[in-house]
């Protein structure tokens, strides 16, 4: 058995120069510390915006974009974000928007934690250090796809995913002036469902009185001044209460009544008020172009000059 008592004395010294971390002092050791992860982690991020990934595929994309947001690289969810506004469409802008909300309507407490990154944040500025740099454009990509959601109202409100919505999103949808919908009570359909569905997050009963508490401002949402008579009084719609039964209050209920019985005899109710919560404003609808409308007119306008000149000089 062989044993050394002695090592060289090359193998004795440190593989890094006299500026390592050990010749410095314990005051600034982490500090060197950090400088080495900043750089290294500043070359990789480099690296991926140098030629960063364009998917086709809204869900990779949306992998992406929260693996920026989580390591706080601004450039890297800038550039997911525009590229998920290119792909809003209507089989995915429900998924991009419940995606979204998690960052935009997370608690001040959780922020932190969630933002903590394994390497300092990559910036293009240093407002954007605030943990609040990615809610101004999560908003745009928001306010696109509740664009999108506008044009197709009975579409989307009538799909599953409705159900897995953020409140303030969902509140956000009902309460627009331009929803498109054929019926109010697309909206009032929507807004039950998503209301069982939070009662299930909650671990809480059917019970009217849950309803009506996880509802908050929703329960104002749908246009009650728009429906019929006989569909706000109707007892249950898809298994859900009906509208003058959800919990509004009593004389809010009579007012509405009021208010649809006088419009019926085109009068608006008896006050000459309009209801509140924009509850019996009309929604806008899609109007059609005047410069294609017009377009057949002056064609028209057109020929008949020309037949009149050929009859004229024939």
């Amino acid at each position: 058995m062989v044993q050394v008592t002695n090592r060289p004395e090359d193998e004795q010294q440190p593989m890094l120069p006299g500026n390592s971390c050990q010749d410095l002092p314990n005051d600034l050791k982490s500090t060197q510390t950090i400088s080495i992860t900043d750089e290294a982690y500043r070359v990789v991020a480099s690296a991926m915006m140098a030629d960063p990934l364009n998917p086709t595929n809204d869900v990779i994309a949306l992998s992406l974009l929260e693996t920026a947001l989580m390591n706080r690289n601004v450039p890297l969810a800038k550039h997911y974000i525009s590229s998920l506004q290119r792909q809003i469409k209507q089989d995915n802008a429900l998924k991009i928007l419940v995606t979204i909300s998690r960052w935009l309507y997370m608690p001040e407490a959780d922020q932190q934690f969630n933002f903590e990154p394994s390497a300092p944040p990559l910036v293009d500025n240093a407002d954007e250090r605030n943990d609040n740099w990615m809610k101004e454009p999560l908003q745009r990509l928001r306010d696109d796809i509740l664009l999108e959601i506008d044009k197709q109202g009975d579409y989307f409100l009538k799909q599953k995913e409705i159900e897995d919505l953020h409140y303030q999103d969902l509140l956000g949808i009902t309460t627009r002036d331009t929803l498109q919908l054929s019926n109010e009570m697309i909206a009032y359909c929507a807004i039950m469902r998503w209301a069982v569905k939070e009662c299930q997050r909650k671990a809480l009963s059917f019970e009217d009185v849950n309803i009506k508490a996880v509802l908050k401002e929703l329960i104002y949402a749908p246009r009650y001044g728009l429906m019929s008579k006989r569909e706000f009084r109707t007892r249950t719609v898809e298994s859900h209460r009906g509208p003058d039964r959800i919990g509004l209050p009593g004389e809010m209920n009579e007012r509405i009544l009021a208010y649809i019985t006088q419009r019926d005899k085109k009068k608006k109710d008896k006050n000459g008020e309009e209801l509140p919560y924009k509850m019996s404003r009309e929604r806008t609808k899609n109007k059609p172009n005047k410069s294609q409308n017009s377009q057949p007119m002056k064609e028209k306008v057109i020929i008949n000059c020309l037949t009149c000149f050929s009859a004229v000089f024939d």
